[in-house]
């Protein structure tokens, strides 16, 4: 890969919560046992604030791609 800005971005493994959800007649008491779905996402950090992290695993000499926006509150760590 050329040796670009995008390419200088720190590599970083974040893994953060995502809502579960079922589309089908459930049992009540089995329902309150659920979680969250835990994620990992795995790319470069391009962006992180109060707000949000967003990273992006794919690039070239100008663009990115295959981004994920991740709500700041979602995040359960960052590995950096």
């Amino acid at each position: 890969m050329p040796n670009t800005p995008l390419s200088k971005c720190e590599r970083v493994t974040v893994l953060w919560r995502d809502a579960v959800s079922y589309a089908t007649w459930q049992d009540p008491e089995e329902v309150k046992k659920y979680k969250p779905a835990i994620n990992c996402t795995e790319g470069r950090l391009f962006v992180e604030n109060d707000d949000v992290i967003i990273c992006f695993m794919t690039w070239n000499d100008t663009d990115i791609g295959d981004v994920c926006v991740i709500p700041k509150e979602n995040v359960v760590k960052i590995v950096r």
